[in-house]
């Protein structure tokens, strides 16, 4: 497959990521499988269409998929807000390798705490049940985004663990 971005936009994905951007951890007990579930998931968040357009045209020529989500405003004064978030595991991991090096310190630990995650359950076949190694590595990233949003002062809510 062409590439359909440049290195320039994984320049500009990786500002996104740093100012816009949400790298989240929720757990969650999944009845149909009778089991504890672990759901990451990178977003991009905007209120701008060209923006928003922008970030789509690179997703898609990175092959990821992704969802979007519209916020609208509380307000007659305010303007909706796009969520563009990616949740699965090899669209993140699409997102994630080739700018992990580049995000800053708190996101980058973050970030490749989510890959070491993913790629050790994709060794796995990705649909086996959890084992030590699992939980291991998603408190891991439960532990980062903590330490990382008391650094901001965010305020941490449920079962969900986000930067």
């Amino acid at each position: 497959m062409a590439e359909l971005f440049s290195q320039f936009d994984l320049g500009w994905l990786v500002g996104m990521i740093e100012g816009e951007g949400c790298l989240s951890c929720k757990a969650g007990y999944d009845k149909r499988d009778d089991r504890t579930r672990v759901m990451l998931r990178v977003t991009i968040s905007t209120s701008s269409v060209p923006l928003r357009d922008n970030i789509i045209r690179v997703y898609n020529g990175m092959g990821v998929e992704y969802s979007i989500h519209v916020t609208k405003p509380k307000t007659y004064i305010g303007r909706d807000v796009y969520h563009i978030n990616v949740q699965a595991h090899k669209s993140i991991l699409k997102v994630l390798l080739p700018i992990v090096n580049y995000l800053l310190s708190g996101k980058k630990q973050i970030a490749q705490s989510m890959i070491d995650y993913i790629k050790n359950r994709l060794d796995k076949g990705g649909k086996e049940k959890y084992d030590d190694v699992d939980y291991y590595l998603a408190n891991k990233i439960r532990s980062l985004c903590t330490e990382y949003n008391i650094k901001k002062g965010a305020k941490m809510g449920g079962e969900i663990w986000q930067v």
